[in-house]
């Protein structure tokens, strides 16, 4: 099997005899998917690993409830506005809950993000710039420190320093 990228997703793919041996040969066959030797020289240690869902609510409480009856997540001690849910078996990303008002400047149409836990949450910044994202804002709040980004297509996300028992697993 061969890992192919398209639309900015991973494909796997398979059953191309020769894929690896003539690219340019098949590239009509695969469609004009970017095969990961094209991206190689782009390719890194993997520093990001998804961490939290963040969703946006005018009544937190009611849609936190709804996402622990469904997903079977417990209750994650968090400060105002932010309700929060973890995985009781360790494996999930943890799913928070933000209170944003309508007119406020993030009731966009940004209704979901996800939150990348990293050691070096600047470093990880600088390396997102590097490729096509734009720093938003920086936030310090309770114990916690996050830089909020939003890449190339103007989705959001953020770079959450990985402190704490909950962040750095």
């Amino acid at each position: 099997m061969l890992q192919a990228w398209r639309d900015g997703h991973a494909w796997l793919v398979a059953g191309c005899k020769g894929v690896r041996e003539n690219v340019d040969a098949n590239r009509s066959l695969l469609n004009g998917i970017a095969m990961k030797e094209d991206f190689e020289d782009a390719m890194v240690e993997p520093i990001l690993r998804p961490g939290n869902v963040v969703l946006d609510s005018s009544d937190p409480p009611r849609l936190a409830a709804f996402w622990q009856a469904l997903t079977g997540y417990v209750p994650r001690g968090l400060f105002e506005p932010y309700l929060g849910l973890v995985d009781p078996s360790g494996i999930g990303v943890n799913i928070t809950v933000q209170r944003v008002d309508a007119g406020s400047p993030s009731s966009g149409p940004t209704r979901c993000h996800i939150d990348f836990y990293v050691t070096d949450p600047e470093g990880a910044a600088l390396r997102a710039q590097e490729l096509g994202a734009k720093i938003l804002r920086r936030v310090s709040e309770g114990d916690v420190n996050w830089v909020v980004l939003c890449d190339p297509d103007g989705n959001e996300f953020c770079l959450v320093a990985a402190l704490g028992p909950d962040r750095n697993r």
